[in-house]
Order: structure tokens, then sequence, then C-alpha cells
């Protein structure tokens, strides 16, 4: 579409890609993605779904837009995935003995991960907030033993049932009664690393901050930023090795770095 009729809130929707050049963020504006290579179309949420590395096994479930929705907000699990290699690396405090090629592309797409040849102990996650599910999908590929996930969105906790027959909680994770489920699925487990992606909307600049100059934009009465703090609760109650919190460069100068 021709870029001066384009909505600008909706750039990416309009896009056509390019075989050869990177893509734009996956982002459903208008419940629609970027435009097909060559089809006069934009992508299926499938097509965007391998671009972001999801294996072509993972089914989204819902209508259209619930899938455009649990696709575009999702970390891509490739990603998850190198992270979690390098993170294991110090968790072991060794060297790793891997090679380029133990990360595989195979042929339906799926990312496929080599066992770390270098200890037989498999290290354990537990994945809150999991949205689609795109880093803990990394994290096992990398290896790791998955302790449960947790998200309060219907359609994510069906999506992740669908492909999933580990644990999962569903429901607001701020809420005492979920509190006590996580507990209780630990048990007395030692968990190596906790990940999780607390709500961005509140902190991004495309959410309400978009909107900065009304006087009557307060991101404390937004409950959505008050997140990260549960999120760290879950961090203080099962004392992790390590943890990782996927969230956005807004989170930094919100309410001067008070979120922070």
């Amino acid at each position: 579409m021709p870029v001066e009729i384009r909505r600008k809130n909706f750039g990416n929707t309009y896009v056509r890609l390019h075989r050869k050049k990177l893509a734009p963020t996956m982002v459903p504006g208008n419940n629609a993605f970027p435009v097909h290579p060559t089809l006069d179309r934009s992508l299926t949420p499938r097509e965007a779904a391998r671009i972001q590395t999801f294996p072509d096994e993972h089914i989204f479930t819902g209508a259209r837009k619930e899938q455009c929705i649990l696709v575009g907000n999702a970390v891509p699990p490739l990603m998850g995935a190198h992270i979690a290699r390098e993170l294991k690396k110090h968790i072991l405090d060794k060297k790793y003995k891997g090679s380029k090629e133990d990360l595989l592309l195979s042929r339906n797409s799926s990312i496929k991960i080599k066992k770390n040849v270098e200890s037989d102990k498999k290290l354990n996650f537990i994945d809150l907030f999991s949205g689609a599910g795109g880093i803990g999908i990394g994290y096992e590929q990398a290896g790791y033993e998955h302790i449960f996930s947790a998200d309060f969105d219907p359609g994510v906790a069906e999506t992740f049932r669908h492909n999933n027959d580990i644990p999962f909680i569903e429901g607001d994770l701020s809420d005492d009664i979920v509190f006590e489920k996580a507990k209780k699925i630990v048990g007395d487990k030692e968990i190596d690393v906790i990940v999780g992606g607390p709500p961005c909307q509140g902190f991004s600049m495309f959410g309400k901050r978009r909107f900065v100059k009304s006087k009557s934009h307060n991101p404390h009465e937004d409950i959505r930023n008050d997140l990260i703090f549960t999120y760290l609760k879950y961090v203080e109650e099962f004392n992790p090795k390590w943890f990782m919190m996927e969230n956005v460069a807004g989170l930094l100068n919100l309410a001067d770095g008070f979120f922070s």
C-alpha cells in the first residue's frame, strides 16, 4: 500500500516482506501481519509463527484474531534458546564445547538443539506470564526441564494445554491462590531459572504513553505495571540461580524510574 495512505499506527500491516531482507516485527496490527512477499494478502498466523521461529507443529488455538495476538506478542523461541544456552554456561561454570552446528533448522522449520555434552545435569525453569510460550520453547530446546508455566489469558492457556502436558496455572499471578498452586507444584525442587514477561503495555511508548501529554496519564493507576513486583515475589519465593525478565526499554524511565 502506498506510504502516503497507510494508517500510521498500523505501519507493519501494510509492508510487503522481501525474500532477501529482514522481516519487520510481527505486530498483529488490525488483526493482520505484513504482506506476503509474492501474494497480495497479509501473512497467515502460521506463516508469521514460522518467522517467529515457532515449530510448525506448535498449534495456536482460537480464531484468527486470537492467533494473531498470540503470535505477534510472542518472544521468538530461537532467541529464548540462544539465551538459555548462554545462561547454561554460567550456571555450570564451564566453557561450552559445542559448535555452530549445534543449532539446526529442520525441514519443517522446527528448531532443534543438541544436548550440552559437558554435563548430564538437566537444568530446570519456570515460565511466568508465559504468553504463547516462546521463551519456554526455547529453554526446552536448550535442554532445560520445564516445571510449569502460568498466565492470566484463557487463549494462552488453551494453546499451551493443546501443545503440552506440562502443568499450567491459569490465573492472576498476584492472586494468593495462584501463588499457593505454584508453591505446591514446585514443592522442594531447587529451581535453576525463572523466566517471564510481565505485561509491557503500561511501559511501552506505543501504549498509553503515546498520550503522555495528557495530564490524566498516571502510570501508578495501571495495575498491569505492578505485576513486575509480582514477578519478583516469585523470584524471592523460589530463589532460582538466575532469573530473566522480558519487557520493554520504557520500563527504565517510566515515572522517573520508579518501576526499575
